[in-house]
């Protein structure tokens, strides 16, 4: 049986520059997906050490009212992927006032 998709809210694909603030530190990347519930975000330059579970805000501008947010959240899930010759680090992130 095929793998089902367990999100709570739906995601869009996007390719909004967006900065993470990781304990006391900014690391600029891009967000890949974005929903009401989260975001998954990635960077070449994320070499803080950080845990699923940890505090993280994302500032970003929104695409549907193009304004810029700030959201709260938590990282879910941590990976890493190389994409056209490049190391990423990516967070799953789940926002507070989902």
């Amino acid at each position: 049986m095929g793998e089902q998709n367990q999100r709570q809210h739906p995601r869009i694909r996007t390719d909004i520059p967006a900065v993470v603030e990781i304990a006391g530190r900014t690391v600029e990347g891009i967000v890949e997906n974005l929903g009401k519930g989260g975001a998954f975000f990635a960077t070449e330059s994320l070499e803080e050490a950080i845990e699923a579970g940890g505090a993280v805000r994302l500032r970003y501008r929104d695409p549907e009212t193009d304004a810029d947010r700030v959201r709260a959240g938590s990282v879910l899930r941590i990976e890493r992927y190389f994409h056209e010759g490049g190391l990423y680090r990516a967070l799953a992130i789940r926002f507070e006032d989902a």
